[in-house]
Formats: structure tokens, sequence, C-alpha cells
């Protein structure tokens, strides 16, 4: 394989699915080419009243989708419990025919206590659905009264591979599923760390597979610990770590991300957004900042780089990316896609 050293990252027109609604859309491809992602403070694509999560399909095409499930026990869009926080999804994967979702507790960043209003995530549970999203386990109730990481690795998006979760022969991706969080904020989070569970292992919903990169080379098993508060930081860079998950990408042999974060004081008082492209040889790096993107008015946010439609010709490298938002315009705070054109040398 030719060396691509990314230099330049330019976004095309954005495209959105006009029937959708909501933020947070994380889609991950399953066996039948489509693409499954939930969606929050949302209607999906039924219209009506919005919840906190739906659970969507969208056609391989990426121009129609529909609500698969409307997740009520998640509760109407806002609706809160005794801890003063909502549900909120994460990150979303597709492997071996089952999806495996992730739900957190969130509190809005004026509610949060924290001083730059960031809105924080604590309490985060896997879900399965053997059926497509029809119906999930474990249930609303366990998620809430026992979640699997309570905290230390609370907004984990899976790395996502090819489609249905294959992998290629590297960095035991075939044998192991690998997912990033930040520390614990929606948007602007401080740092991400890496976790991996046993691929045999990630649907038995059990914390105790989990293990976290301590540093060094990641394919010894001497550099990994069960204790997530003992996990190295992969990157770090304080405020610009909003939610996100690498993708791999086979055409040039790296992984890339787009971090993201608010300038201004909390997302009330938000000027733009903006993307932070980091590429990586490796899931456990190291990570270089490729480039940067400013997002504004639009304030797009989430961004998740698509595992179909990449394409490269020589230097050249295209790609596309999903990203939510704008929650400040109902008018295209839906499902986004965005052409990426990378130039390397």
């Amino acid at each position: 394989m030719e060396p691509f050293v990314i230099r330049q990252i330019t976004a095309g027109k954005p495209d959105l699915i006009a029937a959708s609604s909501g933020d947070s859309w994380d889609p991950t491809q399953g066996p039948d080419g489509r693409y499954y992602a939930a969606s929050n403070d949302t209607a999906g694509f039924h219209g009506g009243d919005r919840n906190n999560v739906n659970f969507n399909v969208v056609e391989a095409d990426g121009l129609s989708g529909a609500t698969v499930n409307r997740m009520p026990e998640y509760g109407k869009q806002g609706e809160e419990k005794e801890d003063g926080r909502t549900w909120k999804t994460s990150g979303c994967y597709c492997v071996d025919g089952v999806l495996y979702l992730v739900a957190g507790r969130h509190c809005y960043g004026d509610e949060s206590g924290d001083a730059r209003k960031r809105q924080t995530v604590i309490n985060a549970s896997i879900l399965k659905s053997a059926d497509f999203g029809k119906t999930w386990t474990r249930s609303e109730s366990e998620n809430y009264h026992d979640p699997m990481f309570p905290s230390g690795f609370c907004t984990p998006y899976f790395i996502h591979y090819g489609r249905d979760g294959a992998a290629p022969d590297v960095d035991n991706a075939q044998q192991y599923i690998y997912a990033v969080s930040n520390n614990g904020f929606w948007d602007s989070g401080d740092y991400y760390v890496l976790g991996r569970v046993l691929r045999d292992r990630l649907g038995d919903l059990n914390p105790g597979d989990w293990s976290f990169y301590t540093g060094g080379d990641g394919m010894q098993e001497e550099n990994w610990t069960s204790d997530a508060a003992k996990a190295a930081r992969i990157i770090d860079a304080p405020f610009h770590c909003g939610e996100a998950g690498p993708t791999y990408i086979p055409a040039i042999g790296q992984y890339l991300m787009a971090a993201w974060y608010y300038t201004g004081n909390g997302r009330d008082d938000t000027e733009e957004t903006w993307f932070d492209y980091y590429t990586a040889p490796h899931p456990w790096g190291p990570w270089r900042l490729a480039d940067k993107q400013k997002n504004n008015p639009e304030g797009w946010y989430c961004p998740r780089i698509l595992t179909t439609g990449q394409e490269r010709t020589g230097n050249t490298l295209r790609l596309k990316l999903v990203t939510g938002g704008d929650w400040k315009n109902l008018n295209i705070y839906k499902y986004v896609t965005i052409p990426l054109t990378l130039t390397g040398e």
C-alpha cells in the first residue's frame, strides 16, 4: 500500500434526509447493507412526539429511513428521572447480525455544575438487539439501577471497520472489539481513552470482560488493564474532545476520527463548532491532528466517518461523514451527510 499522509480535509455540500429529526446519529452498517442508528431528542422518521431516544434504519443510499423503535421506556424528550438526568445514546455497532448501542445518563450544561457548562455523562451501559432494533436487552430499569460503566468509560463509541463488523487482519481487530470514550462529556471533553472486549464476549454485556489500554504496544497483553481509571490518554486535548469514534480506512491503512467541540461557554453560548481530524496507524495511536474545520453557522456535531463511500485516487481520498445538528435550527436538525475530500502526500 502506498503511503498516504493527510495534509488537508475539505468538506463538500451537506445533504440531509428531510423526513428525519434529532441528533447524535452514529450509523453502523448491518449485513443487509443498510445503516442503523439511534437519534436523540427526536421524532426519528415517524414525526409527531419527540422522545429522548429513537432507533432508526437508513437506506444504504442515505436518502431515506424509517423509525424501527421509538424506545418509549427511555422517556419523552427532556424527561428526567430521580437523578435529574435524561437518557441519551452514544456509540452504535453491528457485529455478526447483532446491534449494540450505548445509553447513558446526561445532564444538560446549565444544570451540570461544570464550569464550562458542558453536558456531563455518567452511568453508561451497552444494549443489544438480535432483531435489528425492534427489541433490546438490557432493560431500561437494569441500565438505570445497575449501569455497566458508572464512571471512567461513559461515552464509548465503537471503532468501525466494515459491514456487520467485518474487520481486516490488523491490530487484533478480528479478535477484539474496540471503543473510544472521553472523560464523561457529550460536548467538549478533555481526552479520549481506549477500551476493548473479546469479540465473542461482547454480547455477554459484562463490564468485567472489558480492558483498557495503558500505553506502549497495544498488541501486547501487558499493556491492558481491567481498571478504567488506569487507562492512558490516547488523545489529550482539553475542551476539544466531544463524543466521537474512529473509523478504519482500508485504502490508506489508517484510522480517522473527527473530534468536535464548541467555542464559547457551553452549548447555549455557542459561536461555532469545530471538527479536529485525527489519524493514527493503530487504535492506540500515535494519534496526529491532521486538519481542523470550522462549522458556522450550522453547528454540526457528533461526526462519524462512514465505512462505505470510500474512494482513493492517488493522493486524493473521498469519504462521507454523517453528523447531527443543528439543534438551534430545526430545519437542519436531521440526519446529515457531508462529503469529504482528503488530500495527502
